[in-house]
């Protein structure tokens, strides 16, 4: 698998996930606003306030929701255009 973001077909069509996820990124504003996951915003009072590991962040915004109620986020996106 490489690791080349510009793996693209001839039509402009992302080849790999890596490729597909930095074109959506590829923006100066925020592909899923900065609001949480509403399933996250829901339950979040239900784990106590500890550690908290963000796999697949994409932009932050749910480990930015978290880390805010007090947690410490390690936070984690296969992407350079995400976190």
């Amino acid at each position: 698998m490489s690791d080349d973001a510009s793996n693209s077909s001839p039509a402009g069509t992302p080849t790999t996930p890596l490729a597909m996820w930095e074109q959506r990124y590829a923006t100066n504003s925020y592909v899923y606003g900065t609001e949480p996951n509403s399933f996250l915003r829901e339950h979040i009072s239900r784990f106590a306030v500890g550690r908290a590991l963000c796999l697949a962040e994409g932009e932050g915004r749910n480990a930015v929701f978290i880390a805010e109620r007090g947690f410490d986020v390690t936070s984690v996106d296969l992407t350079v255009g995400g976190v």
